[in-house]
């Protein structure tokens, strides 16, 4: 029965600590998402200039 009572208190904080460590992910990913935009925008714009050089 005491082996049941530690078990929430536990199962709780993992499950905080897996909130805290998604939550950092998606900061992450959210930040690369934005960069790699940004690179694809540019990458876009390059090759709009090249088309209208070599026309």
């Amino acid at each position: 029965e005491l082996e049941e009572e530690n078990y929430h208190p536990r199962s709780e904080l993992q499950t905080k600590s897996l909130e805290n460590a998604s939550e950092e992910e998606i900061a992450k990913l959210k930040s690369e998402i934005s960069s790699l935009k940004s690179q694809l925008y540019q990458a876009k714009k390059d090759v709009r200039d090249k088309e209208q050089y070599i026309s």
